[in-house]
């Protein structure tokens, strides 16, 4: 028995991240497939050529008959396959592993493979290059950045004149436990600042920020009237809706601009949480009206939920139902306190666990207090007088 040549391919070339195969097409017009072989022949020669590019090793396909007429497109149809297969596998030599190899699959395969290991080789060398590059560029800033602290630091006092305390049992042991004197009372501060001022969505740059604040600070600036700027600073960015997003500024640059300037406290105030006031809730309400889906984070619920915060007449003013949220047409009816209308639809919601919420709106130039309502009586309700009709069944049930 004749001894089967080896792989034309190595056990280990994977070609399956390859969207492309090479094709000669001088090469295979002029080859014997083409002229010998049918259309189906033809079809299923080029369908194991596909398959054995993306096998592994690649170039190769498996011996298995069953595996073969899947491969070409035959699935469970052996009979089918074992009629075109020998056009079909014209080419595929078996080799010492079992496996049917193509020589012209195996030699672009290798080609492929080469290119392969290469722009491995180059992307790993250029990746390492870039690593090298930065950490030598991040020692130099942070080397930059100490010389700079101890340079800015030095001198600065305070408190009391000739005052320096220590701030004792902030941090942890071997981190702020070893910051002495002034360096420690700035990262006091600092945390101060950095808990006022309000966050970003992503790179905050915190060291960076702090070293501007150490600056600051060594230039006279008072601790305090920078935090009452962060908090100014952070509650305009709640109003605009903007928190913790990319448009608030990174607060290095917040601090070199010194926008807190025009900020200068009697005492510190408290952080409180923004709270709206018309002119934002009539804002809101406008942006919302647009698309109906800009509604801002801190306004709670959208208009038409019961637990919407929005005035009810600040929706009403803008043409929007406080109840349901949608907007007033010519069928609405606006039903004044104290009338059948508004018992009637206030009963209706009851009996439907709705509730229903009572406003001021002007009707005519005169201010009113009700609610808006598609109908003047709801169904079930008496269409003159508005008391609630009797089931329709109540008449025989009683008899």
């Amino acid at each position: 028995m004749a001894k089967l040549p080896d792989p034309l391919t190595p056990a280990t070339l994977d070609l399956r991240g390859f969207t492309y195969m090479p094709l000669e097409v001088v090469r295979l017009r002029d080859s014997d497939l083409v002229v010998l072989a049918s259309g189906e022949e033809f079809r299923a020669a080029v369908l194991l050529w596909c398959a054995a590019w993306h096998q592994v090793p690649a170039a190769s396909v498996p011996k298995d008959e069953r595996m073969l007429a899947n491969l070409a497109g035959f699935g469970r149809d052996l009979k089918g396959w074992r009629s075109v297969s020998e056009a079909a596998l014209r080419g595929f030599v078996e080799c010492s592993d079992g496996r049917l190899y193509h020589p012209v699959i195996a030699e672009k395969a290798i080609e492929s493979g080469s290119k392969k290991r290469k722009q491995t080789s180059q992307t790993a060398a250029a990746t390492e290059a870039r690593k090298a590059a930065k950490a030598q560029r991040d020692a130099e800033r942070e080397g930059q950045r100490n010389d700079e602290r101890n340079d800015s630091l030095s001198g600065v006092a305070y408190g009391q004149e000739g005052e320096r305390d220590e701030v004792q049992g902030i941090g942890e042991e071997g981190n702020r436990g070893e910051l002495k004197g002034s360096e420690l009372k700035t990262r006091v501060f600092f945390d101060e600042f950095w808990k006022a001022y309000p966050r970003r969505d992503s790179d905050e740059a915190q060291e960076r920020a702090e070293h501007a604040f150490g600056a600051l600070l060594a230039s006279g600036a008072d601790p305090k009237v920078i935090t009452f700027g962060a908090m100014a600073y952070c509650a305009k960015v709640r109003k605009q809706n903007a928190y913790a997003t990319r448009y608030v500024k990174q607060a290095w640059r917040w601090l070199g601009e010194q926008d807190f300037t025009c900020a200068v406290p009697a005492e510190m105030a408290a952080d409180k949480p923004f709270e709206p006031g018309g002119h934002d809730w009539h804002s809101a309400v406008k942006r919302w009206l647009l698309n109906e889906s800009n509604w801002p984070r801190w306004a709670g619920n959208a208009p038409g939920t019961p637990s919407c915060r929005c005035p009810p007449e600040v929706l009403a003013e803008l043409g929007v139902c406080p109840n349901t949220g949608r907007r007033f047409d010519e069928s609405w009816w606006f039903a004044e306190l104290d009338t059948p209308e508004l018992a009637a639809n206030v009963g209706f919601a009851a009996d439907h666990r709705l509730k229903v919420k009572v406003y001021k709106f002007t009707v005519d130039g005169t201010e009113k207090e009700g609610a808006h309502f598609l109908r003047r009586f709801p169904p079930g309700y008496d269409e003159a007088t508005g008391e609630k009709l009797a089931p329709a069944n109540a008449e025989e049930n009683a008899a």
